[in-house]
């Protein structure tokens, strides 16, 4: 209120636009989204994508989004979320958001992360949506008129030629014996297809989105596995040969800017450089668990029995760092935890606010 009125004032001073874009990238998320309520002028600079570009550039409060199945839902129960920060004291602080989705749902999944953006879906009507969890924006995604009864798997990122956030579908098709590849552009809001996938996705294996690709742990008709990598710049794909260890892949991750594969025994291999199969290193040996997510630096994340932990690769240390609520009014009905990491940021996940 106290800024509006400073606002109105004839002798406040009108500062130039890209000083104004300037201090406010450079706000807390909570202080940027009550000042949209300040004026119809202000509310038109948060659609900026200079804006959120710039804030988004200066944002290292990193957060965990995490949600639960739930064995017996409510009919009219909404799925809530839980988000708490990563990085600073707001650690010792859980904040509970209730769900923005309009219904109630059994669980949802998450297909990955990009610029403060999640991609989930809903189940069991397997319904896509655009989620920004720190300005609780949420935009349906349109349902592919390619999508098979057997969808593999999705990604989700940005392409920087076309300045566009995209979605890759892999759709299985057991009378075709072949997977479909359809993206979504999010600026037209348009899906198309672009063509066979030529390898067979394993379970449960979502894009990892890195340098501008999607990645996939696939396997050929001859059962070796392979990294396959979709560039969303030209729907180009790129075959990653796998180090030579006994063990099969599990997951693909990214850590210390390198994508790097773990194994079902748990090691941890980094390809230190890009596309070069000899550039495969042997990095360590995690514990016992699964991996929920890797971070940009020494630790990596996991989530078991409800806890965040983290292993050491340096020090080689495993210690547990926060224990994850269970959702409200799930305590009896509780199965598993869904969760992804994301960076704080504005972006909007409707298509009249894609960043530059």
């Amino acid at each position: 209120m106290k800024i509006e009125k400073a606002l109105q004032r004839e002798s406040f001073p009108i500062l130039p636009y890209d000083l104004t874009v300037n201090i406010l990238s450079r706000l807390p998320i909570k202080s940027l989204v009550q000042l949209k309520c300040v004026s119809k002028s202000w509310l038109n600079l948060f659609t900026d994508p200079y804006l959120a570009k710039m804030h988004f550039n200066r944002s290292h409060n990193r957060k965990l989004v995490s949600s639960c199945t739930i064995a017996k839902p409510s009919r009219f129960s909404n799925t809530p979320i839980v988000v708490f920060s990563l990085d600073t004291d707001e650690s010792k602080l859980t904040l509970h958001i209730d769900s923005p989705l309009p219904f109630g749902t059994k669980s949802i999944r998450f297909f990955g992360s990009c610029d403060g953006l999640i991609l989930f879906s809903t189940f069991p009507s397997n319904t896509l949506y655009l989620l920004n969890p720190s300005t609780r924006e949420l935009n349906k995604i349109p349902s592919s008129p390619f999508r098979n009864r057997e969808t593999v798997s999705y990604g989700f990122g940005y392409d920087a030629s076309a300045r566009d956030y995209k979605i890759v579908e892999l759709s299985w098709s057991s009378e075709r014996n072949k997977s479909n590849v359809s993206v979504y552009a999010l600026k037209i809001n348009y899906w198309r297809i672009v063509h066979d996938f030529p390898y067979t996705i394993k379970f449960r294996n979502r894009g990892k989105l890195f340098n501008g690709a999607l990645h996939w742990l696939t396997y050929d008709d001859d059962n070796m596995s392979k990294i396959v990598a979709f560039h969303l710049a030209n729907d180009k794909f790129q075959d990653f040969f796998l180090p030579d260890y006994e063990t099969p892949p599990h997951s693909i991750e990214v850590v210390k800017g390198c994508l790097c594969i773990i194994t079902v025994t748990r090691e941890l291999w980094v390809m230190k450089v890009y596309g070069k199969r000899e550039s495969w290193t042997k990095a360590a040996t995690l514990p016992n668990e699964g991996p929920l997510n890797l971070s940009n630096d020494d630790e990596i994340q996991f989530l078991t029995n409800q806890w965040l932990c983290a292993y050491n690769i340096e020090k080689n240390t495993y210690s547990s760092i926060q224990k994850i609520p269970c959702i409200r009014g799930c305590q009896d009905t509780f199965r598993s935890h869904e969760a992804e990491i994301f960076y704080e940021s504005i972006v909007s996940p409707h298509s009249s606010h894609i960043r530059q």
